[in-house]
């Protein structure tokens, strides 16, 4: 595990750096989650895919058609990296020995006003240090002491101002790691509550499968009893027509043969015909309609009994569209409502 960052100094950084490359962010992009990082970063990352997840809370991001050089800059954590970067470092040693003596080279710092002039002397009216042109143009007659003494009386004064800077800093930095604890608190929530919803969402598929495939079963039990009952029924025409169409043929034959065999097959043909004719007619095979019809009783809906259950029911579907939209877009919008829709379906119709 890394060590805290020890001074106000490598908080910042560290608040200023890209959690990719660790390095303080160059041409800063910001994703529609909020979430910043480098540009080239976010293209190693991307690598030409239509869509990738976020590195810190994985929502999934849709590149633009320009690609990652498409997204919105972050102009403010840009600006405060090159402030950053253009800081001069300070050395330990350096900080140690801030209240030493002012050396002749650190007296000779050159005027910004003349950078040909040498600073001389501090004014104790302007509260400046200031050049002998300076000193000459602005402050004739100003009271002045010596860059060393100017140091040795301000310097107290100049901690106490960096200290109380360094409080305030304190404070800043204090609230933004509690925002980030935060953001990591509401992603945890946000996987839990989709981790809820996708399992709800199984369970009730599950439910709907054993459901769909009970009813289709009987469907195909009814289906095959119909088809007994009309075989059945074709065996038994079969049999009649077989008998009946047999001496038929036969007496025909004969008749056109002029073969007296005929007159022999006359008295077992109409006795067949009779008894066909004296038969009823087949009864129609009845086939009932397969039709689904939902359980429903009036007041109770399916599993929708209550305002408190509708409530819930209404509060669960709002939610599954709200993360379907934020982890997929559109896409995962319709798939919210495709999960409402089933769900209301479950409720409506499973008892």
């Amino acid at each position: 595990m890394a060590a805290a960052p020890s001074t106000l100094g490598d908080q910042i950084r560290e608040e200023l750096s890209c959690s990719i490359c660790l390095e303080l962010f160059t041409r800063p992009k910001v994703l529609p989650c909020q979430h910043t990082f480098c540009q080239d970063c976010l293209k190693d990352l991307a690598r030409k895919k239509a869509r990738f997840q976020c590195p810190n809370c994985r929502r999934r991001v849709k590149i633009p058609a320009q690609g990652v050089t498409g997204l919105p800059d972050n102009h403010l954590v840009g600006s405060l990296c090159d402030r950053i970067s253009n800081q001069p470092a300070v050395s330990t040693e350096e900080q140690g020995n801030s209240e030493v003596d002012v050396s002749e080279e650190q007296a000779g710092n050159n005027c910004d006003k003349h950078p040909s002039e040498k600073l001389r002397v501090y004014c104790k009216q302007c509260l400046v240090p200031v050049c002998d042109e300076c000193l000459d143009q602005d402050h004739a007659g100003h009271t002045t002491m010596s860059l060393k003494k100017a140091m040795e009386e301000r310097s107290a004064s100049i901690k106490t101002s960096v200290d109380q800077g360094k409080n305030v800093l304190e404070s800043y930095l204090a609230f933004l790691r509690d925002l980030r604890n935060k953001e990591k608190e509401a992603t945890e929530r946000k996987e839990e509550t989709v981790n809820n919803i996708t399992q709800k969402f199984d369970q009730k598929v599950q439910k709907l499968t054993r459901s769909k495939d009970m009813l289709l079963k009987e469907v195909e039990e009814d289906h095959s009893r119909v088809l007994e009952t009309i075989q059945k029924s074709r065996d038994e025409v079969l049999e009649e027509v077989a008998e009946l169409s047999t001496a038929c043929e036969s007496a025909e034959e004969a008749i056109d043969s002029r073969n007296s065999k005929c007159l022999i097959q006359e008295t077992s043909l109409k006795q067949i015909v009779k008894n066909h004719i004296g038969k009823d007619a087949p009864t129609p095979v009845q086939i009932d309609r397969i039709v689904f019809v939902p359980n429903i009783v009036y007041p109770k809906v399916g599993n929708l009994t209550t305002w408190a259950v509708m409530r819930d029911h209404l509060f669960l579907s709002v939610a599954c569209l709200h993360v379907g939209y934020n982890l997929y877009g559109y896409d995962g919008f319709l798939r919210g409502c495709v999960f409402t829709i089933f769900h209301f379906l479950y409720d409506l119709a499973i008892v």
